[in-house]
């Protein structure tokens, strides 16, 4: 673990980091089969979780979506949700999967209001719920 100074909305943070290889980099060397992504809603691009994608991520593992990029200045960036957060639930709904994420935020694309996202972060399974709303 290295602590890093980082400069997030023109303050300065400190963050305790756990160094490895990158999960692109570690999925590229892996014979398992490509995972599909579920591109953009809110600015996430997500992935079924899988007990070794969870392990890449350094992540719990729970059922869910595990989130792989994140779209600079959208509403998930501007929240703070990060690359391996592991999505639970959308708008009070369980996702399981990416079809079950799909059906849930397929329903809510057209939506004004902001939406609830349960998130379990880090080895610990720290949970937090995110308002998110597209911008308009």
């Amino acid at each position: 673990r290295v602590d890093l100074e980082v400069l997030r909305n023109n303050k300065t943070q400190t963050l305790t980091v756990k160094l490895g290889e990158r999960p692109s980099m570690l999925a590229q060397n892996q014979p398992d089969q490509p995972q599909e992504e579920e591109k953009s809603w809110m600015g996430l691009t997500v992935k079924t979780a899988t007990r070794s994608l969870a392990e890449q991520y350094g992540v719990r593992y729970e059922p869910g979506v595990i989130v792989s990029e994140i779209e600079p200045g959208s509403a998930a960036d501007e929240k703070g949700i990060q690359p391996g957060d592991l999505i639970t639930k959308v708008d009070g709904q369980k996702v399981a999967d990416l079809d079950s994420s799909r059906q849930v935020t397929g329903r809510l694309k057209k939506s004004s209001r902001a939406v609830s996202v349960l998130v379990v972060r880090g080895e610990e399974g720290i949970t937090r719920f995110f308002a998110l709303k597209e911008s308009d």
